[in-house]
């Protein structure tokens, strides 16, 4: 099935891209992803910005990942998949803001396995855009940024949006705003050689408004 998705994410992941964005169609999330490999490789995908339509075909069946019911296998036989066919602006997108009072099940920068676990497989989400008040900074321990919700939540989540990563290291002072965001829950996970029991956590996926600046 060909699909025409408006590119939220394009973020980083071990070993390349993540990708996702919203179906004109049908408004839902959709997030591709192939077969045989975990990541979308980064020549596939770097040519693509937040707010930029893709031409994509995926197939009907979708993958058994935990939680992200939103993912959909790419088909390979097609040879025009990430084709870009147009763009959208900020006001366009407005409209898809979660109307939840919790990002992605939770207040937290996580979500506990055992609160997915009591849901529904239909009342799984992974993915989320959210205008919210937010305050980068650089981790002290590493050269990567951060942001922290300025809501109450005390939710501080990585960023991994290469352009936005990009505009904050050359301009330092541009901390603190009312950002529109798409934010990404991943996989069940937990650090190693510790007690921690598994948790899906989130990360800032994509600052949208940087790219609306390009």
């Amino acid at each position: 099935m060909k699909k025409e998705i408006i590119i939220l994410a394009n973020s980083w992941r071990p070993e390349g891209r993540c990708v996702a964005g919203i179906c004109l169609e049908t408004k839902k999330w959709i997030r591709p992803v192939y077969q045989t490999q975990n990541a979308i490789p980064e020549k596939d995908v770097q040519h693509i910005g937040l707010l930029e339509i893709v031409k994509i075909n995926l197939l009907e069946n979708q993958p058994k990942t935990k939680y992200q019911r939103e993912n959909y296998f790419i088909d390979t036989t097609k040879n025009d998949n990430w084709e870009i066919i147009g763009a959208k602006n900020l006001n366009d997108i407005e409209q898809f803001c979660q109307q939840y009072p919790q990002t992605l099940h939770s207040d937290k920068e996580y979500t506990e396995q055992a609160h997915m676990e009591k849901l529904k497989p239909k009342e799984w989400k992974s993915l989320t855009l959210v205008r919210k008040n937010v305050k980068f900074e650089k981790q002290k321990t590493t050269t990567k940024w951060h942001g922290s919700f300025n809501d109450g939540s005390g939710m501080n989540l990585p960023l991994t949006d290469p352009y936005a990563t990009e505009i904050l290291n050359q301009n330092y002072n541009k901390k603190t705003e009312n950002y529109l965001m798409t934010i990404s829950l991943g996989e069940p996970w937990t650090p190693q050689n510790t007690d921690i029991p598994q948790r899906c956590y989130k990360l800032i996926a994509g600052v949208l408004d940087f790219h609306a600046q390009e």
